[in-house]
């Protein structure tokens, strides 16, 4: 595994944690607090250790939400090409004007949409609970996540942790 896609792990873990404890502890009008990033000198190898099998649980839960969410897309009669270049679009405002969505097209992802967000609060509690099984707290979590974005040395450590760990899944 690369750096970037460690980094990319880090920003997913971190956007669903975002979502799910903001939403549960923020008062209406306060903006959440950036978590304060941990550099390398002050997380312990066995945080590391800690960090980097959340990773992975993080990289199977995502790999089975995806799963998940493509065989919805299917099953409504949607092929998983044309529902990625509609969620893409939507990133990119003239990308989507180009693309010509159908209002068929429209009816059948806001038909699924409700079955999406219960797939996405299900990989939450997954992630969640995998941070907790590592007796481990969102907020250092989110702390050493924030580090390994600044600190390369806290980056690589990590990435090496976790190549060690999937190399003994394997």
């Amino acid at each position: 595994m690369f750096i970037s896609t460690i980094k990319q792990l880090v920003t997913g873990i971190c956007t669903i944690l975002l979502f799910s404890t903001v939403s549960m502890a923020q008062m209406p009008g306060q903006q959440p607090a950036p978590p304060v990033p941990a550099v390398s000198a002050d997380v312990t190898d066995e945080e590391v250790g800690k960090f980097a099998t959340i990773a992975l649980a993080f990289d199977a839960i995502q790999a089975d939400v995806d799963r998940q969410i493509l065989q919805a897309v299917n099953d409504a009669g949607m092929t998983t090409e044309r529902f990625t270049a509609i969620m893409q679009s939507q990133q990119n405002p003239t990308a989507a004007a180009e693309l010509n969505v159908t209002e068929e097209e429209m009816e059948l992802l806001n038909g699924i949409g409700p079955q999406v967000q219960m797939i996405q609060m299900g990989s939450q509690e997954r992630v969640l609970a995998a941070i907790e099984e590592e007796d481990m707290t969102v907020e250092r979590f989110q702390q050493i996540a924030a580090g390994s974005q600044a600190d390369e040395e806290l980056a690589e450590r990590i990435n090496t942790e976790v190549e060690n760990r999937a190399e003994d899944t394997e």
